[in-house]
């Protein structure tokens, strides 16, 4: 499986929807992708970042699909994100896939779609979402409660305690607290 035959997918998906768009973003800190509906003129979009694997990147598109179908089919009512109707039309979209397309994928692939069929979850991997060049950084996860680490342009931080998914993070510069994802590239003082 290539990006231009994935790419290809999305867009006949795309094209068989009313108001839906797609943008392939640049890669962002906070997120893979996401869905978009604007209540005004009922347009949604989807995006994608651009460097993910190939497969992470069907695959987030998958996810981010499941959030609009999930709005189409529940327009006036208030549905969770990640609630029992989204599980149920990403488990739809993993199932076609896993049926329909398993020539495309690896084993490895077919073991993760599985996998997430049978439990969908909002949480990928990193490591196999960007690839293995990215294996080598290090990240917040990596590094021990109480040690110093430099984030980004953000300056310096101490790591003080773990909250599901994202550390409690103290600047050493104004002594605030902040949420830091886990995943997190960081590099040590």
């Amino acid at each position: 499986m290539d990006k231009p035959l994935v790419y290809a997918w999305m867009k006949s998906i795309i094209q068989q929807e009313n108001k839906l768009y797609l943008a392939i973003k640049y890669p962002r800190n906070t997120r893979y992708g996401d869905y978009t509906f604007w209540k005004k003129d009922g347009v949604s979009k989807i995006t994608v970042n651009n460097n993910l694997t190939v497969f992470f990147t069907w695959l987030v598109f998958l996810h981010e699909f499941a959030h609009y179908l999930t709005k189409m089919q529940n327009l006036h009512k208030k549905v969770l994100p990640h609630g029992l109707e989204w599980k149920t039309n990403f488990r739809k979209l993993l199932e076609h896939e896993i049926l329909q397309k398993k020539d495309f994928y690896t084993p490895e692939e077919i073991i993760f779609l599985k996998q997430t069929w049978r439990n969908p979850s909002v949480k990928f991997p990193y490591h196999l979402m960007v690839g293995e060049e990215k294996k080598s950084v290090l990240r917040l996860k990596d590094i021990a409660i109480g040690e110093p680490f430099v984030f980004q342009k953000h300056g310096e931080f101490v790591k003080i305690k773990k909250l599901r998914v994202k550390y409690l993070c103290k600047s050493l510069q104004n002594h605030k607290e902040y949420l830091i994802h886990q995943d997190a590239e960081v590099q040590l003082k």
